[in-house]
């Protein structure tokens, strides 16, 4: 994700190159600089820009609201958000260009969004606009009211849903305040992150391997969504991405690994649904597999039998997988 860049530099090469080799690039704000390479890639062309109150339609995966619904107009303010928007598609027939966002006054629309195929990888382009206004003496911006108008910012989040990495809410209206929630990697696990203002928003989450299972906790999969509810501050690991087409509660804790030998640490799995379930083990430990079955003399039901596992890598890591599993498995390592 970066800003247009400047027109025929070295960043500009590299991003056009990183997209056609199956990678996927967001870039944000105006393109007036933007070469004739990259506008063609984007199949944009420009206008006479809008600015102020401007009606916004979506085409992007978005928030749920309990009550009420986004608003419809946004105010781009030239002096707050790079000039007016002056972007428009150079080719309207293209097929190919999905347009994400579009601006609208007196009959006049211009594109604020748009996502298209680059080679093996796509690019994404956002206008962005701040949905602030300065008051003299404030050491901070003031939002715009979301009775009122549609906050923009919200626009750089659903975009990001769009190429397959998706962190939506449940929220009551769109006034209430929406989460913080950060991810990164560490040890070859996607660690999450966050800060919820308002503890009643449910976050749901799915990634292009599957629904997040964060240690630790109880989730409702629902759409192939993991659906989370959680407190103020809250900082998990994620080891495991489950796709099913069945809506289940679903489960991911850790187990002491005393009672194997040299396991370093165990998760169980609860409430696979003839499941796809991805594990990305910490690195440079292999890992196991196990299934729960009965001991003949104990009737005790220990995780005992192991399971093949299939391996595979994305752009992020190594990961084991199962398919079609029902049941409970117990990762180990």
């Amino acid at each position: 994700m970066t800003p247009v860049p400047l027109a025929d530099s070295a960043v500009e090469g590299a991003l056009l190159d990183f997209a056609a080799a199956g990678g996927d690039v967001i870039l944000y704000g105006p393109t007036d600089h933007a070469s004739a390479r990259l506008l063609n890639a984007l199949n944009l062309a420009h206008a006479a820009p809008l600015a102020g109150e401007l009606d916004i339609s979506l085409g992007l995966p978005a928030d749920t609201l309990t009550h009420g619904a986004f608003r419809t107009r946004v105010n781009h303010r030239e002096i707050m958000s790079a000039g007016g928007i002056a972007e428009a598609l150079a080719d309207a027939r293209d097929s190919s260009t999905r347009v994400t966002t579009q601006v609208s006054r007196d009959g006049e629309t211009r594109v604020a969004g748009l996502i298209r195929p680059c080679g093996a990888g796509r690019l994404a382009w956002l206008r962005g606009t701040l949905s602030n206004t300065y008051r003299k003496g404030e050491r901070l911006l003031t939002p715009d009211d979301p009775a009122v108008y549609f906050r923009g910012e919200l626009l750089m989040r659903w975009t990001l849903g769009a190429l397959g990495i998706e962190l939506h809410t449940t929220k009551r209206d769109a006034a209430t305040r929406d989460p913080v929630t950060t991810v990164h990697r560490n040890r070859n696990a996607y660690i999450f992150s966050g800060y919820c203002p308002n503890t009643t928003v449910v976050q749901r989450f799915r990634f292009p391997q599957g629904a997040p299972l964060l240690t630790g906790y109880e989730t409702e999969l629902i759409g192939g969504y993991s659906n989370y509810s959680f407190p103020r501050a809250w900082h998990r690991e994620c080891r495991v991405f489950v796709q099913q087409q069945a809506d289940s509660q679903l489960s991911c804790a850790e187990f002491c690994p005393l009672e194997r030998k040299g396991l370093k640490r165990r998760v169980l799995v609860k409430g696979l649904v003839d499941a796809t379930v991805r594990f990305y083990p910490e690195s440079g430990f292999p890992p196991t597999a196990f299934l729960k079955t009965p001991d003949r003399e104990t009737g005790a039901l220990p995780f005992n039998v192991r399971l093949p596992l299939k391996h595979g890598a994305d752009a992020t890591g190594e990961y084991v997988y199962l398919e079609s599993f029902t049941g409970d498995v117990m990762f180990g390592w």
